[in-house]
């Protein structure tokens, strides 16, 4: 199989899994944000009870226990998760980390990686160019 025809499979792959999440989601009485179609939220007597976040392959979720046993864990049982992570985990390039009813979110390693990046710029030939 060729690359492009490797990137076109793979992201069929990924364009049906999520349309599945989605469709599961919607079953399970959650509601799609209009403003980012990624962004799903579930609500109990009007009060808002947990957030369900897709991107690409990865799901990202906050809510109370009945969000979790109502919503999370059918989406769990139905589609294959990988890694599942609470308290203190990177997600999309963001660190995130919870403490008590505290949420911290943080780039560090990311904006490192950017220092690096700029302090050994480089030009065509692949000499250091200096920095002023």
């Amino acid at each position: 199989m060729e690359i492009e025809e490797m990137c076109l499979w793979f992201g069929r792959c990924i364009q049906k899994l999520v349309l599945s999440v989605k469709k599961e989601l919607l079953e399970l009485e959650c509601l799609q944000s209009k403003l980012d179609p990624a962004l799903f939220y579930w609500l109990q007597n009007g009060q808002l009870q947990g957030l369900f976040l897709i991107h690409v392959d990865d799901f990202l979720w906050a809510g109370t226990n009945e969000f979790r046993n109502c919503v999370i864990d059918v989406i769990s049982d139905k589609f294959q998760c990988g890694k599942k992570q609470d308290t203190c985990f990177k997600y999309i390039g963001l660190n995130i980390s919870q403490n008590g009813d505290r949420v911290f979110l943080d780039q560090h390693e990311y904006t490192a990686e950017l220092d690096q990046i700029r302090n050994s710029v480089c030009d065509v030939s692949g000499r250091k160019i200096e920095r002023k």
